[in-house]
């Protein structure tokens, strides 16, 4: 489950097309003046990834 802080950076990242990495999420975090560790991060990035993966995925299968 994603912290507030988490959560907004990831919305502001996707709003501005941005890729979700370890470090344009730690630095979006940061830049609000908030905390998050440098594995945190990465396993947001991963887990987010292999979603939009996984979607992706199903969506080419139905083509």
């Amino acid at each position: 489950m994603l912290e507030d802080k988490e959560r907004a950076a990831v919305e502001r990242l996707l709003a501005r097309n941005r890729p979700l990495s370890k470090r344009s999420i730690s630095d979006e975090v940061r830049s609000s003046g908030e905390t998050i560790a440098d594995g945190r991060a990465l396993a947001i990035a991963n887990y987010l990834n292999a979603k939009a993966k996984g979607r992706l995925s199903q969506d080419l299968a139905g083509v």
